[in-house]
C-alpha cells in the first residue's frame, strides 16, 4: 500500500526507511508513511509536456451513455430469464460470476466514469445518469461515491481523507494468507464501510434521489421478478467486488509488491521500490481502460529537479539509491494469488520527510537528525548483526545543481565578478532579501539598472545564475531579435519596428486594433442605449430602496421605545397624553386643550425646556410620518415650528448675545401664524432685570394680541415680576404653570 503527497518546496531532504524482521520502525504502527512527490501529477504533467494533443482528448465520452444503458438492459433481462432458476443450481451461480459479476463490474466503473462527468456535459444529467446505473447493483451508493472518491482524487495518500487507503484494523488482515484471502473475497464489503469509520458527508436531495430510485427498483424488481432475480442482481454485485478477474483492478491500483526479498539482499541498494502494477490486456474493454491509470510507483525520483545555483542541496537517502523500471505490463490475474500468496507483500510505504534548506535551522536539524539515527542503530542493533546494515543507515550526502544548467557556486560568481552583492549602506534598507543590497562593480550590476520592474529584476538575475548547457535553447535565445526589423514610425521618445511576424498577423489578422476599438464603441452605444432605455427604473430603484428602509428604520425605532401612532387632524388642537421626551425620560405630562399660550416658571433644571422639547418633538415626528413618545395624540398640522431656545454664540459671529435673541425672537414674530409653535425659554436673561422683564412682557402681549393668527406658544420664564403686575390676570389665551421637583430616596 503507498501513499503520496505533491511536494512543493524546491529542494527536498528524503528519508526513506525500510522496514525488517525484527527492526522495527515505527512502533505500534503497521505502516510507514511516505511525503514523497505524488506520481499521477507528476507524470499527468509529463505527458501533457510531451504529447500536448492528449489534452483534446478529455471531456465526456459519447459511447457511454449508450454501453451504460446496454449493461443495465443486459442485467435486467438475465434477471428475468433467471426468474424461476433456484438461487443453488450451478447455473445460477455460473451466470451471476461470468455475466452478472463482469456487468456490475463494469457498472461500478462507469458510475467512477460519470463521478468525473465523463457522461454528459452537464453535471446534474451524469448525476442522474449514475443513479440509473446503480439500479442493477441493488443498493444505493452513487450519490455518496462521487464525494469520497472527488476527495480521494484531491488528497491522494492523505490519512484520514483518502477512503481508498486501507485503515489500521485492515492491516490486520494482511498478516496470513487466510487473512488476505478473506480480504479479497470480502473487498467489496470493506470499501463499502471504510468511508464510514473514515468521515462523514452530508446527505443532499441527490442522496435521497438515490436512495428512492433504488428501493422503487428493487420493489419492482420483487414485486414483477420475485425474489430469485434480484438474489441474482445482488449476487452478481457481491461477486464483481470478490475474487474475480474484473475485480483485479481494486489492488492493482492500490497495493505495491515487493520484487526481491529482503534477504537475499546484500545492500540497500538491492531492495527495489515496490511498484503497483497496471494491465493493457482485453479486460480493459470491459472496464473502461481503469487498470492502466493506477501507475502508484515510484520509478521517476525527483534527481532532476531545478534548484537555485546559489544553495546547498542536499539528499539524506537512509534506504539507498533505489530505482525500478515500469511493468510494461502485467495480465490482471496476478495481483490477486500474489497479493494472496507471497509474505509481506502490499505492507510497505515509502517514508519521506521535506526540509527547508533555505535556513540554517533546517540544516542544523538535518544534522541532529543524523545524529540521531545513530544513537537509534547503535541502540536497537547489535555490531555482529547482519540485518543491521538495513536500519538506520547513512549512505551518502549528496549534491545536487540544475539539469542543463552550468553549475557555478558562490566563490566562482564572486570571484569572476559575476555577481557580487553587498550590504546596502542604507541602514533602513537592508534585509534578508535581494532588496537588502546592492550590486558593486560587476556584471550583472551593468544590466541591472536597465530592469525596471522587480520582476524583470528577478528574471534577470535568474538568467545570470543559470546559464543553459542546451545548445538549442542558447541558439533560440540568441536569435531571437531577428535582423529584418522594419522601422515603421518614430514618436519623441519611442522607435516602433515591424518584423516578419508583425507582418504575418498584418496579413492574416488585418488591423486588429480597429476592429477592437470599433467593438468596444458598439457595446458601450448599445450599454448606454439598454440604460437609457431604463432610466426610470434604474432611478427609481435605489429611491424605492432607500424609501424602504427609511421606513423600516422608523418601525424599529418605534417599536424599540415602544411609540404610538399619533393621529392627525386639521383642527388647531395639541392633545398628547402621558408624553415623553425621547432623550429625558423623567418628565412626563398631559397636554389637553391645551390654551394658545403656556408660561411655565420652576427652579433651575426642573425640567422646563425639556417639557418645551418634548411638545415640539412629537408635533414635528408626527408630521414626519413617524409614531410619536406618548400613551395617546392627537395633533393638529402645524406649519412652523419656531424657537428661541439656545443662544448660538460663536466666536466668528460679530453679534453679541442679546443681539442674537433679539434675531430670533424676531424671526418667530414676523413668521408665525396661527397653526404655529413657538417656543421661548428665558427671554431678556442676558441683559439688565428690568430691561429683560419689559421685552419679555411686550413680546409675550404681542403675540397674545394677534387675535384669531394667536400661534401656540411655550413660554419658560424666571421674569415673575411681568406677571406680578396682573396685566395678564384672566386671559383666556393665556396658562400659568409650574414646574415641580419630586425628590426621591
Amino acid at each position: 500500500m503507498t501513499t503520496t503527497t505533491a511536494a512543493q518546496t524546491r529542494a527536498t531532504t528524503k528519508l526513506t526507511g525500510i522496514a525488517r524482521e525484527g527492526v522495527k520502525l515505527l512502533p505500534d504502527d503497521n505502516f510507514l508513511w511516505t511525503y514523497t512527490e505524488e506520481p499521477h501529477r507528476t507524470r499527468r504533467q509529463e505527458i501533457i509536456k510531451a504529447h500536448k494533443d492528449v489534452l483534446g482528448l478529455c471531456g465526456p465520452e459519447p459511447l457511454t451513455k449508450y454501453v451504460v444503458l446496454a449493461v443495465v438492459s443486459l442485467q435486467i433481462a438475465c434477471a428475468f430469464a433467471l426468474k424461476n432458476t433456484p438461487p443453488k443450481s450451478w447455473h445460477f451461480w455460473l451466470t451471476a460470476y461470468l455475466v452478472g459479476a463482469t456487468a456490475n463490474q463494469n457498472l461500478f466503473l462507469a458510475i467512477h466514469e460519470i463521478s468525473h462527468n465523463l457522461a454528459f456535459k452537464s453535471p446534474v444529467y451524469n448525476r442522474i445518469f449514475a443513479i440509473l446505473a446503480n439500479l442493477p447493483i441493488g443498493l444505493p451508493y452513487s450519490a455518496g461515491f462521487r464525494q469520497y472518491h472527488l476527495t480521494h482524487h484531491k488528497s491522494l495518500g492523505v490519512d484520514g481523507v483518502d477512503t481508498d487507503l486501507p485503515t489500521a484494523l485492515e492491516a490486520i488482515f494482511f498478516d496470513s494468507v487466510f487473512g488476505k484471502a478473506f480480504f479479497c473475497t470480502f473487498q467489496l464489503l470493506f470499501y463499502a464501510v471504510r468511508p464510514m469509520f473514515i468521515y462523514r458527508i452530508p446527505f443532499g436531495i441527490v442522496h435521497y434521489c438515490n436512495i428512492v430510485a433504488q428501493l422503487v427498483f428493487d420493489i419492482i424488481i420483487v414485486k414483477c421478478l420475485g425474489w430469485n432475480a434480484m438474489i441474482y442482481l445482488l449476487l452478481s454485485s457481491f461477486l464483481a467486488g470478490s475474487i474475480h478477474p474484473c475485480a483485479g483492478h481494486f489492488i492493482s491500483e492500490h497495493y505495491v509488491f515487493a520484487r526481491s526479498s529482503f534477504k537475499e539482499a546484500k545492500m540497500p541498494q538491492d531492495i527495489p521500490i515496490p511498484e503497483t502494477f497496471s494491465y493493457y490486456g482485453p479486460l480493459n474493454f470491459l472496464t473502461y481502460n481503469q487498470a492502466p491509470v493506477a501507475v502508484h510507483g515510484t520509478e521517476e525520483q525527483n534527481e532532476d529537479q531545478s534548484y537555485d545555483a546559489d544553495q546547498v542541496i542536499m539528499s539524506l537517502d537512509v534506504r539507498g539509491d533505489t530505482k525500478t523500471k515500469p511493468l510494461p505490463y502485467e495480465v490482471q490475474l496476478r495481483p490477486g494469488p500474489e497479493f494472496n500468496f507471497e509474505d509481506r507483500k502490499g505492507r510497505f510505504l515509502q517514508v519521506s520527510s521535506q526540509l527547508d534548506l533555505d535556513s540554517k535551522t533546517s540544516i542544523g536539524s538535518v544534522r541532529a537528525l543524523i545524529s540521531y539515527l545513530q544513537r537509534k542503530r547503535a541502540s536497537e542493533c547489535l555490531q555482529e548483526d547482519q540485518k543491521a546494515r538495513f536500519a538506520y543507515r547513512t549512505l551518502r550526502i549528496k549534491m545536487f545543481n540544475f539539469r542543463n544548467t552550468m553549475f557555478a557556486n558562490v566563490d566562482t560568481l564572486s570571484t569572476l565578478q559575476i555577481i557580487q552583492p553587498e550590504s546596502h549602506p542604507n541602514i533602513f534598507n537592508q534585509g534578508p532579501g535581494t532588496s537588502g543590497s546592492k550590486e558593486v562593480l560587476s556584471v550583472f550590476g551593468l544590466f541591472q539598472h536597465h530592469a525596471r520592474t522587480p520582476q524583470g529584476k528577478a528574471q534577470l538575475r535568474t538568467i545570470f545564475l543559470r546559464p543553459s548547457l542546451d545548445v538549442n535553447v542558447i541558439n533560440e535565445r540568441l536569435d531571437t531579435n531577428d535582423a529584418d526589423w522594419e522601422q515603421s514610425f518614430s514618436t519623441a521618445d519611442q522607435v516602433y519596428f515591424k518584423n516578419a511576424q508583425m507582418r504575418q498577423m498584418d496579413h492574416d489578422l488585418g488591423d486588429l486594433w480597429g476592429n477592437i476599438c470599433d467593438i468596444e464603441i458598439k457595446l458601450t452605444y448599445d450599454l448606454a442605449k439598454s440604460v437609457l432605455e431604463n432610466e426610470e427604473v434604474l432611478i427609481e430603484a435605489p429611491d424605492t430602496c432607500g424609501e424602504l428602509d427609511s421606513l423600516l428604520a422608523l418601525v424599529h425605532g418605534a417599536i424599540e421605545h415602544k411609540l404610538i401612532q399619533p393621529r392627525l387632524v386639521e383642527e388647531d388642537i395639541i392633545d398628547i397624553k402621558a408624553g415623553w421626551h425621547l432623550q429625558e425620560m423623567t418628565v412626563q405630562s398631559d397636554e389637553s386643550q391645551m390654551p394658545n399660550m403656556i408660561v411655565l416658571t420652576g427652579s433651575n433644571y426642573s425640567g422646563k425646556s425639556v417639557y418645551q422639547k418634548k411638545v415640539a418633538l412629537v408635533a414635528y415626528m408626527a408630521q414626519m410620518v413617524s409614531f410619536v413618545a406618548a400613551k395617546a395624540c392627537t395633533i393638529g398640522i402645524t406649519d412652523k415650528i419656531l424657537t428661541s431656545i439656545a443662544t448660538a454664540e460663536t466666536i466668528w459671529k460679530t453679534r453679541s448675545a442679546f443681539t442674537i435673541d433679539l434675531q430670533q425672537i424676531s424671526l418667530a414674530l414676523n413668521l408665525c401664524s396661527n397653526r404655529s409653535l413657538v417656543l421661548i425659554d428665558e427671554f431678556g436673561r442676558g441683559m439688565d432685570s428690568c430691561d429683560g422683564a419689559g421685552l419679555a412682557a411686550g413680546v409675550f402681549y404681542y403675540l397674545l394680541d394677534r387675535s384669531s393668527e394667536t400661534p401656540k406658544v411655550l413660554v419658560a420664564s424666571h421674569h415673575h415680576e411681568v406677571f406680578e403686575t396682573g396685566i395678564f390676570d384672566d386671559h383666556p389665551k393665556l396658562r400659568h404653570s409650574h414646574m415641580a421637583i419630586t425628590l426621591t430616596k
